[in-house]
Formats: C-alpha cells, sequence, structure tokens
C-alpha cells in the first residue's frame, strides 16, 4: 500500500470531472484490523464485489478494536492506495468536526456511507453537518444490527440518551437506512418510526464453501466439539453459554477465539469457566486471522453463538459454509437453521440449548457427517454473491438518484 500524497492535499476536487460516482466510506473499523468482526468483513466485501464500479473512500481509525497503537505499517491520516478503493487511517486527533468537513469538502463525494448508528467516532459529527446544509453529499447510514432489542439492552442508558437526543434533530428526508434484512428494517422503524427510506440488500458473501473439508474425518469419539469466535463482550452473550454447559453431563470441548473487548465481562466468563465440571475443557485460543476463521471452523462440530442481536452474521456463514452447524438465539434473522438441519435457533433458555447439544451428541458419526453436509449446502444455496451484489448496487444507485 502506498501515499498518494498529490491530490489529497490539492483544494475541491471537481465531482463533474470523474467518471464513477465517489463514495466515502466511514467506518470505526478496516483492514489490516479484525477485531471488529462483521462490519469490516461487510466494508471488505463492498470493496472487492464493486470497487470497480464506484471510486471507494474508506476513512477510518489507525489502530485496530482496542488497541493503544496504530499500524505499524500503515502510514496516518494521508490517502494510501489499496486494492479497489483509496483508504485514510485517521489518528485520534484527526476526528473533529472541523477535520471532517474539510475531508468531505476536499473529497466532493456524491455520497456518505456511514458503517455505525452508535458510533462516537464520526456519526453526530457527520449528521450535524448535514442537518446544517455544510455538507450535499447524500447519507446512507448502516445501523449493523444496533436496533435489535438484544443489542439495545447492552448498555441501555447509554444509547437511550443518545437516541433521545437524536430524535430532537432527526430529519427522516436527511438520512437514507441501508439494512441488510427484513428484519433489520422492522427494527429501524421502531426505533425511528418516522424513518422514511429503508432499503433493504442482504450482505454480499464474502466467503467460499470449503467442500474439501466435508472429506476430512473428525475423531469419531462421543466428544462434541463446540467452538464461539467472536469478539468476547456482552452482546455476542458468551457467559450464558458458559452457565448453560456447567449442566452438560456428557463430554464436551469448549475453545474459544477473539479479542476480549471487555475486560470485566471476560472476568465473568472466566469464572463461569472455572466452575465447569470435569467432563467439560475449557480452552481460550485467543486471536484468529480472518483468513483462518473458515479452516478453524471445520474443526469443530458446533458453533455456539448465542448472541443477543445481529442483522446478519458473517461469522454465521463462515461457520455454515465450513461445515459447522451453529447453534444461536432467536436475535439474529437465521430463522430456518432448524428447517434446513443446518443447526439449530432457539430462545435465550439455557435448558433448550442443553436439550439440542444432547439431541445432536445423540447421533452417530455418519448422522454428524451428513449434517456437516446440510450446512454446506444450506451455505450454498443461500448465498448468491452476484446477486446480493446487484442488490447493493441497486441501493446505492437509487440513493445517489441524479447526484452524479
Amino acid at each position: 500500500m502506498r501515499a498518494e500524497m498529490g491530490w489529497a492535499v490539492r483544494g475541491n476536487m471537481d465531482r463533474n470531472e470523474v467518471s464513477k460516482p465517489r463514495i466515502a466510506i466511514f467506518t470505526d473499523g478496516y483492514l489490516p484490523g479484525s477485531k471488529g468482526g462483521g462490519p469490516i468483513r461487510s466494508i471488505e466485501a463492498i470493496v472487492s464485489a464493486l470497487g470497480d464500479r464506484y471510486e471507494l473512500f474508506i476513512l477510518t481509525r489507525d489502530r485496530d478494536l482496542g488497541d493503544e497503537q496504530p499500524y505499524p505499517d500503515r502510514e496516518q491520516d494521508t490517502w494510501l492506495t489499496g486494492d479497489n478503493c483509496s483508504i485514510m487511517y485517521l489518528s485520534p486527533g484527526s476526528w473533529t468536526t472541523q477535520n471532517l468537513y474539510q475531508l468531505i469538502d476536499r473529497l466532493c463525494p456524491h455520497l456518505i456511507y456511514l458503517n455505525s448508528f452508535f458510533s462516537t467516532t464520526y456519526v453526530q459529527k457527520i449528521y450535524l453537518l448535514k442537518l446544517s446544509g455544510r455538507i450535499k453529499a447524500k447519507i446512507l447510514l448502516s445501523p449493523r444490527g444496533e436496533f435489535s432489542e438484544g443489542a439495545l439492552k447492552q448498555k441501555p442508558l447509554k444509547k437511550s440518551v443518545y437516541l433521545a437526543a437524536f430524535k430532537l434533530i432527526y430529519k427522516p428526508e436527511l438520512v437514507n437506512w441501508f439494512t441488510s434484512t427484513d428484519y433489520e428494517k422492522n427494527d429501524v422503524r421502531r426505533v425511528l418510526p418516522s424513518s422514511q427510506n429503508i432499503f433493504v440488500a442482504e450482505n454480499i458473501p464474502n466467503t467460499k464453501s470449503l467442500e474439501e473439508y466435508l472429506t476430512r474425518e473428525k475423531p469419531a469419539d462421543d466428544t462434541v466439539r463446540l467452538v464461539f469466535i467472536s469478539r468476547i463482550s456482552p452482546k455476542k452473550n458468551l457467559l450464558f453459554g458458559l452457565n448453560m454447559l456447567k449442566d452438560y453431563r456428557n463430554k464436551a470441548i469448549i475453545d474459544i477465539y477473539g479479542p476480549t473487548e471487555d475486560e470485566r465481562y471476560w472476568k465473568l466468563c472466566l469464572e463461569a469457566a472455572e466452575s465447569l465440571p470435569d467432563n467439560i475443557k475449557f480452552r481460550y485460543k485467543g486471536l484468529l486471522e480472518h483468513s483462518e476463521v473458515q479452516t478453524t471452523f471445520s474443526r469443530y462440530d458446533i458453533f455456539l453463538f448465542p448472541t443477543y442481536g445481529e442483522n446478519y452474521g458473517h461469522v454465521i456463514v463462515e461457520a455454515l459454509s465450513s461445515g459447522c452447524l451453529v447453534m444461536t438465539s432467536t436475535e439474529t434473522p437465521w430463522s430456518d437453521l432448524n428447517q434446513r438441519k443446518a443447526g439449530w435457533t432457539l430462545a435465550l433458555n439455557e435448558k433448550k440449548f442443553l436439550d439440542s447439544l444432547y439431541e445432536y451428541d445423540a447421533l452417530d458419526h455418519s448422522e454428524k457427517t451428513a449434517l456437516r453436509g446440510k450446512a454446506v449446502d444450506y451455505a450454498q444455496s443461500k448465498f448468491d454473491r452476484a446477486a446480493a451484489t446487484r442488490k447493493t448496487a441497486a441501493v446505492f444507485d437509487a440513493v445517489l438518484g441524479d447526484s452524479r
């Protein structure tokens, strides 16, 4: 990746000289970061699929989620050339309202894409600039599951105050909403009933089905291999899973991968792990590079993911595509896992999760192998990258309208 210093320090760029629509994407995390999870994967997929159709400019933080130090190999506060996009890694002092205005003014985007609603890094500042008329670009905001009932229960006071303040200045005509499912579209309507322009397009898949792993024999023993790959935070609800396993009487392994985003919550998880019975083996395996996620999933029987809310769940896609069954909550769009024999969608009730584990453990080895095939089949039938790309482009074009 190399710096592109020339135009970045010049004055206004004339949008009329640009052959393709220009989109500025604001996101708290992007590559090479990995701790931000799904939102990073979503932007990566957009860039990969649509970088030749639009001019994409990504403005993101200069460090990974929770890190105190910036990326050592990324220059800060200047435009760098990436694959299918330009990227600026902004240092902490560069996220001021005035600096964001100057960056947007120089860039002259047709569309500003906000990859969060609750981010305090940029959302409020850009919305106020739009409200004041200082920026003319259209706004497309993706709440990324932040409006689900389960997600709103995390830090509820802080979020309720934020929402109350936003509603006082909210002008629905200024914000277009980008949701990944009808489920999330309804969340936006519930939280902000006056919202007008709510678009739906499923996330662009950024995975491949690893059919070769179906031919690899897993140990035909009586141990259920569970895995949790996600950020370790209250929203992802790992503690529920560990508490549930205290009452599981058969042999199981539970391996945990992911950043300890909330140290206080992680301490509670470790305390719960210490209380697990001898038949349950608990291991924290640290962080995974994204390139290792699907290969890792392929080694396990079940992805235990009792989340409080997902608008999509890239990690669920990665598990299914790798032949790993998914055991998740009803707080996701994945309502047909049971029907497709690709896993379980369950209410957050420990007994329901336990009963499903016993149900799986009662199967013989060939039946378990067949279910892995069902998971891959489901992933292949559900995720049409070309169709998802067309739908996302249609949303961008509809919001862009005649502003190009």
